[in-house]
């Protein structure tokens, strides 16, 4: 499932304004963070996963990094 993924900023932004909507407490940063991706994203409660799920998505599906991938081709030839 191809989503539309929000730049790193974005997402931490928004992953502050929920830190600051809760009281600025902290302890759940990977929560705020996985939130803010989740509504940037566009993908409604109905398909939201556990933190967990998402994260281990997050790390087996990075976004897709142009200069990683041209230099791994240079390094190829």
């Amino acid at each position: 499932m191809t989503r539309n993924r929000p730049d790193e900023q974005t997402i931490a932004r928004r992953a502050y304004e929920i830190y600051e909507s809760r009281g600025a407490t902290g302890g759940t940063d990977l929560d705020d963070w996985l939130q803010a991706e989740r509504e940037l994203s566009g993908v409604g409660i109905s398909n939201r996963e556990s933190p967990e799920q998402e994260e281990r998505e997050r790390i087996e599906n990075p976004p897709f990094d142009a200069d990683s991938a041209t230099e791994e081709a240079s390094d190829s030839t």
